[in-house]
């Protein structure tokens, strides 16, 4: 079975050979994989990984045409965008990544 009949197989609720396999990581772990697999571009990789479906952002992006979104700079690099969400750029151990910043109200409905 292919990529696109495991992939369609399973849409259909019908049982492929096998469960089809997605992938998707931030810039700082595709670097990695790409040098430690030895993979030269994006393809290779997901022919590497064993992907099936494959995530075209980053290689047909839509463009956005409309009036930029409102958002505000906050103290400590914080970014607040129109609808009050507030992210952060933190160092994990995955890489750099916009961390989604709970609070007020809504900060004890989101503790674990």
């Amino acid at each position: 079975m292919n990529r696109r009949d495991r992939v369609l197989t399973a849409i259909d609720r019908a049982e492929p050979d096998r469960v089809p396999v997605d992938f998707s990581a931030n810039a700082d772990t595709l670097a990695r994989l790409y040098a430690d697999l030895g993979c030269t571009s994006h393809r290779a990789l997901l022919d590497r990984l064993g992907v099936d479906m494959v995530d075209l952002r980053g290689v047909v992006d839509p463009v956005y045409c409309g009036p930029m979104p409102k958002q505000r700079q906050l103290p400590g690099g914080v970014v607040e965008n129109y609808w009050g969400w507030r992210t952060r750029r933190m160092e994990t151990a995955m890489g750099v990544e916009d961390s989604l910043m709970i609070t007020g109200k809504h900060a004890n409905y989101w503790r674990l």
